[in-house]
């Protein structure tokens, strides 16, 4: 469970808080700490300095770097480790600028943005029949009920937070709320992202399920984009079955790009 999918800070004194000084060079470096329930690769975590550090008065050896590792899920951790981390080196930087004051307290800024996936799961879905016949029904649709509890989707910072099923005439309608809920923002991973990279997310489920997605298209794939309240609604259609109705497993992937901002004051001496 949980809503994080990393967690990022800096490497303890890298940089120092207060001993640094003009023209000395001096390190900086953030851990990456793997907190939700799926599996990140090598070289798939960047890390970029951004703001106040990459102006002309400070010289810095990279601007962003990458994991030189892979990232086991929380869940697939040792019962002693609580998650699996790693560090991105992010080189050394040097404040050459004049100084007329005997120091200045600039912010680092430090954007870390990823891949990464949600697999949400329920195992009683209800699939009405379409027969006219009085059969004994093994589920009913209930439209006033949330089936989503604690554990349908894996601990990540996009979620499904609604689902609801209704009655149609041969079908159920399948009603899902997509919402962002962990701290950050869903953005591809790229320089100078545009409109067109944000709250995008991929849904794919594995039912053989028509939904209207946003962009027109129908079926069991496709791509929504969240709205200025972090969520996205997706309205679907199963058929009903000539037999007796039935409980079905419904399990839907949501793949999107995370990105997540970490700062620090420092103070640089002259």
């Amino acid at each position: 469970g949980g809503t994080e999918g990393i967690e990022i800070g800096f490497v303890t004194d890298m940089p120092s808080e207060t001993s640094n000084y003009q023209n000395s060079l001096f390190p900086i470096a953030v851990t990456i700490k793997n907190k939700g329930e799926y599996p990140i690769k090598k070289s798939t975590v960047i890390a970029q300095i951004v703001g106040t550090f990459t102006d002309k008065n400070f010289v810095l050896s990279k601007t962003k770097s990458t994991t030189v590792q892979d990232l086991i899920p929380i869940s697939q951790g040792l019962d002693a480790i609580e998650y699996d981390e790693t560090t991105i080196d992010l080189g050394q930087a040097k404040y050459t600028a004049e100084m007329y004051a005997p120091y200045i307290s600039p912010d680092l800024k430090v954007d870390v943005c990823y891949p990464y996936k949600t697999i949400f799961k329920i195992d009683d879905l209800c699939i009405p029949t379409v027969s006219r016949l009085n059969e004994p029904e093994e589920c009913t649709v209930d439209g006033t009920k949330n089936l989503v509890i604690a554990g349908s989707n894996s601990g990540a910072p996009v979620q499904i937070t609604t689902l609801r099923e209704e009655r149609q005439q041969n079908a159920v309608r399948v009603t899902m709320d997509i919402t962002k809920v962990g701290d950050g923002k869903v953005i591809e991973c790229v320089d100078n992202p545009e409109s067109k990279d944000l709250n995008k997310v991929k849904v794919t489920i594995n039912s053989d399920v028509q939904c209207s997605f946003p962009d027109g298209t129908s079926g069991s794939t496709g791509i929504i984009t969240l709205k200025s309240d972090n969520t996205q609604r997706l309205i679907c259609e199963k058929a009903g079955v000539t037999g007796k109705s039935y409980l079905m497993n419904f399990e839907v992937a949501l793949d999107y790009n995370f990105k997540q901002s970490i700062s620090k004051q420092i103070r640089i001496n002259k």
